[in-house]
């Protein structure tokens, strides 16, 4: 499978949300910094099939327009000392990658994990200082 990276963005939200710190639970400080890797197939509805570049400007509106209320997600973790670590808000967003592919829904099968995912899931860099971590990433 041949993936065509066309765009990487970071977006932020709509409009300016709530500045400042929120303290993590015991929960969140304990174990180790991942991510899961996720992803989501969605056949396009017929009206934007021809447009591809329509459906990701609609996905990019909409994720900014969500992350309004839900402005942690565009926040960053810092380290606060003593091994802990806050959630700092302040509008940094999160990284929306644009890409394409000549392959169909139906060259996927039943959908079972195989490395071809590898192609469609962005990798971190855990060598990063943390505040630097797009925590959520959305492709």
């Amino acid at each position: 499978m041949v993936v065509k990276i066309k765009g990487c963005y970071v977006l932020k939200p709509s409009t300016p949300t709530l500045q400042g710190t929120l303290a993590l639970s015991e929960w969140d400080q304990v174990g180790t910094i991942t991510h899961v890797p996720t992803i989501y197939f969605y056949k396009p509805d017929q009206t934007f099939a021809t447009q591809p570049d329509t459906i990701a400007n609609i996905l990019k509106d909409s994720l900014s327009r969500a992350l309004v209320p839900f402005y942690p997600l565009a926040g960053r973790l810092r380290w606060i000392g003593g091994g802990r670590l806050e959630l700092h808000c302040n509008d940094m967003g999160v990284p929306f990658i644009e890409a394409e592919s000549d392959s169909k829904l139906d060259d996927f099968g039943d959908f079972s994990p195989s490395p071809e995912y590898d192609n469609l899931i962005p990798t971190v860099d855990y060598t990063l200082p943390i505040h630097e971590f797009l925590y959520c990433l959305y492709n």
